[in-house]
């Protein structure tokens, strides 16, 4: 029987129900950043998270820089909402270099939880357009079946990428949380947003204060229970999206980087 190792970035929980849909030990990156291991063996590995601007996450890209990966089949998967028809080109492009051959790579199409665009009610009123599920299944069956496929990008997306790329400095500027975040008096100072930070960079102290290793992940945002955590601008900062399979302590569990328990066991 097939063994097969998971690592996988989640935010909103996307990437972590997709991940569970495929099967396999689930390993967080953030987790494993944390307990500082980065050599992954296993007859399969797959790397699933986000993309932003069709490329893979800050954090995903430092943990493969140092990561040790011995497998026989490399996979990825990545989670968009928008546009990302070049990622797969992109991630091999990534880890090439890196020693790194990866044997299939696909992308899938879900709810785009990208708050400075996308007003989030009108996200999730498409979901069921997107066969979410359908696409995991033909993925998985991929996987078990041990398919070698890595698309190449076409003019289109590569014209695309060119323009994420030229859009991305202004979007992702001021990763420091100050100059893009905003606390409204609706906070209870309850630390959620703490906790599903991968990166701690937010700590409370009779306030919630933010670092400047901000990810853009929008983790704190989306997750707020009284959403009074917001972006300076943002499409609708009423609505927000947490993966309807995925629970708030599982986000938790995922990203929270310091030793303190959470008391958060559910929604």
């Amino acid at each position: 029987m097939h063994t097969m190792k998971i690592l996988y970035f989640t935010s909103t929980g996307n990437s972590l129900y997709v991940a569970r849909c495929i099967g396999g030990e689930l390993l967080s990156i953030p987790q494993l950043i944390r307990s500082g291991i980065y050599t992954i063996e296993d007859e399969a590995v797959g790397i699933v998270c986000p993309t932003y601007f069709g490329r893979v996450p800050k954090i995903v890209k430092r943990f493969l820089q140092k990561a040790v990966i011995k497998t026989d089949y490399l996979f990825y998967i990545g989670t968009y909402g928008f546009a990302a028809g070049y990622t797969p080109t992109a991630f091999a492009e990534l880890v090439t270099p890196l020693g790194l051959h990866v044997n299939y790579a696909q992308i899938i199409k879900m709810v785009d939880n990208s708050l400075p665009t996308f007003d989030m009610d009108k996200q999730k009123a498409t979901a069921y357009k997107k066969d979410i599920d359908g696409q995991i299944a033909r993925i998985k069956a991929d996987i078990e079946a041990r398919r070698n496929n890595v698309p190449k990008a076409g003019f289109i997306d590569r014209l695309g990428m060119k323009l994420n790329d030229a859009l991305a400095p202004k979007q992702m500027a001021g990763t420091i949380a100050q100059q893009i975040f905003m606390v409204t008096d609706a906070c209870t100072l309850c630390g959620t947003c703490s906790r599903v930070c991968p990166v701690s960079n937010i700590s409370i102290d009779g306030k919630v204060m933010f670092g400047d290793q901000c990810e853009r992940c929008y983790a704190c945002v989306q997750n707020c229970p009284q959403k009074a955590l917001r972006l300076k601008s943002e499409a609708n900062p009423n609505a927000r999206f947490r993966n309807e399979h995925v629970t708030l302590a599982d986000i938790i569990k995922s990203n929270q980087q310091s030793s303190s328990s959470s008391s958060i066991k559910n929604n």
